[in-house]
Order: C-alpha cells, then structure tokens, then sequence
C-alpha cells in the first residue's frame, strides 16, 4: 500500500525535489545534521507548512491540515503542555472510565512515569504545573518528553512521526524509550526524525539529509 509521497522544492531549497514512498508497516529514520531539513519536512508531513498537493496518503491528495492530522500521530521536537492536570493533557479530558485508566497507566509504566505518578496525591488529576495549582507537580525535561510520547501512544493513528523525541534523555533510555514505540508501532507507519546516527539498524530504510549525506539506504 502506498501511504505516503512527499516532492516539495521550497524558496530557499531546504528541501529540493524530496520523493518518499513509504508502505504501511515500514519504519523509516530521517537521519540528517541541524539545518538539513528534518523539521521543515515534519511541518510538511503534519500540514504546518503548504505541501502544494504533493502529499499522498492512501493514493488520495490530503492537502488539509485537519485531514492530515486524522491519520497522523506526531511528537514534536519542541512540544507544548497545558497547566492542567496529566490526563487531560494526555486525553484531553478529565473524565475517564476505568478502562481508560488502565490503559493511560500501562503506557505510563511504557514510559517510566507510572510509579511517579501513582505517588502523587491527586495521580492523574495532578496539575503539571503549580502555575494553576499550589500542589501541582514539577516535571524535569525529560519527564516532559515521556508524557509527549505517551500521549502519542495514546492516540496512536497509521502514521507516526517522531521529530527528535529523546534529545534531553541519556543514551541506554533513549534505547529504552525506542524500542517500546517500536513495538506499539508495528503496524504503523513510523518515521522517526534525528541527527543521531546511533540505532539505525532498528530501521527498515534510513534517509539522510543534508549536503553530506547525499545518499540513502
């Protein structure tokens, strides 16, 4: 199955001519150094940025920004939460069912934060910030990081991009954090966007990018 086709030529060539053809299942790593382009094409993929008819899911143009986000899943380099409380910036409300509590809670363990936050007083309806609440929790960098791919992996769709998800985690936890998106991922297609060449023999195709990686495998 053809899933996704990218060609896009911007004013200032960061990205020249790109061609993507990737099936359903593949995971791929969009290898490259800062400058070369990786997040210029995240934007592209997501629709932040005017892809001019160029992106093909499922053989069909989707050249809205609405469209595109019902069949992707993206963890951005630079992530936002809200000051409110982790599951409704997990879920995005506050209001679940024992079973969706069950499920947050195994992606949390996935993520290394479960422990922690069982411990807090109010677990899950604890605020992220005491911005809004005297007794919200304070989380390091990347603590941050872990709930964005939790959320990911909670709403999880057939495209999954990743934009350099684990920069403020070591390398044995990266590893760690890779290898279990890449088993809730098989059945995806999983980009994953880094200038870390470190890992790639977990990827089906490796593109790089950028003046000095002028080749693709």
């Amino acid at each position: 199955m053809k899933a996704l086709s990218i060609k896009h030529l911007n004013k200032n060539k960061i990205l020249n001519d790109i061609n993507l053809d990737i099936e359903a299942g593949e995971i791929v790593a969009l290898v490259g150094p800062n400058g070369s382009g990786k997040s210029t094409l995240v934007n592209l993929l997501t629709g932040l940025y005017d892809s001019q008819n160029s992106i093909m899911i499922n053989d069909n143009i989707i050249n809205n920004h609405s469209n595109i986000l019902e069949c992707v899943s993206v963890v951005f380099q630079h992530f936002q939460f809200n000051a409110f409380s982790i599951v409704e910036n997990l879920v995005m409300h506050s209001s679940v069912t024992l079973e969706e509590e069950k499920s947050i809670y195994k992606v949390l363990d996935c993520v290394g934060l479960k422990e922690k936050i069982e411990n807090f007083p109010n677990k899950l309806n604890t605020y992220i910030t005491n911005e809004l609440d005297q007794h919200g929790a304070n989380f390091s960098g990347g603590e941050l990081q872990r709930l964005a791919i939790a959320r990911m992996l909670l709403n999880m769709k057939e495209i999954i991009i990743m934009d350099e998800p684990t920069s403020a985690l070591d390398n044995d936890v990266k590893r760690e954090i890779l290898d279990i998106v890449l088993e809730n991922t098989r059945n995806t297609i999983f980009i994953y966007i880094t200038h870390d060449p470190n890992d790639m023999q977990k990827f089906d195709h490796i593109i790089y990018l950028g003046d000095e990686y002028e080749k693709s495998l």
